[in-house]
């Protein structure tokens, strides 16, 4: 949590990619506690949901092509 361009100076300071920057909204806190995930809600908060979820998937993809296969786990 944090102010407005927090998340952005954060990310800048570490050197890593800032997915996304979500505000604080009430209404999803409402609708979690009513079993509606933002995400599934129309207007921009929902899009937000659904941009960073992209943005995650992306971010995972270019690490697992990036990376070199684990050691192998042997259970004798």
């Amino acid at each position: 949590m944090f102010g407005r361009g927090g998340g952005r100076e954060l990310a800048d300071r570490e050197k890593v990619p800032l997915l996304a920057e979500l505000p604080l909204d009430p209404n999803i806190r409402e609708g979690g506690d009513r079993g509606v995930p933002a995400v599934l809600t129309e207007g921009s908060t929902g899009e937000r949901f659904l941009q960073l979820a992209e943005a995650v998937l992306r971010s995972l993809a270019q690490v697992e092509a990036h990376s070199q296969a684990g050691p192998s786990i042997v259970n004798e």
